[in-house]
């Protein structure tokens, strides 16, 4: 701790010194996800991901029990849970599917 009278400060500084055997290592490029590149779409892609995503949801079965339910705090029923969440997963499924396949990407840049 540091009590210099030029510190008009109600607070004490506190100096460390440290020595450390650190190794230095090299970097290595990080992995790669491509991600859709909402950026570059055109409005071809955005109409083309609209009616594929608009089929891949035409396709999904609607669990209308769970999502009709009334009980929303306070539902016990754990077949209203586990349908709603595979609901979810499927919603979520088909739109990633939609813009894989129809929208442009992300491409890897070289590592320096």
């Amino acid at each position: 701790m540091s009590h210099e009278v030029d510190n008009t400060s109600d607070h004490e500084p506190i100096g460390l010194k440290l020595h450390v055997n650190a190794q230095q290592y090299g970097t290595q490029c990080r992995s790669f996800v491509s991600k859709v590149a909402w950026n570059k779409a055109k409005q071809q892609d955005l109409d083309a991901y609209s009616h594929l995503l608009r089929d891949n949801l035409a396709q999904l079965d609607v669990p209308y029990s769970a999502v009709m339910c009334r009980n929303l705090n306070y539902c016990k029923d754990d077949n209203h849970c586990c349908s709603l969440k595979e609901y979810i997963a499927a919603i979520s499924s088909a739109c990633l599917s939609a813009g894989k396949q129809t929208l442009p990407h992300t491409s890897a840049r070289a590592c320096n």
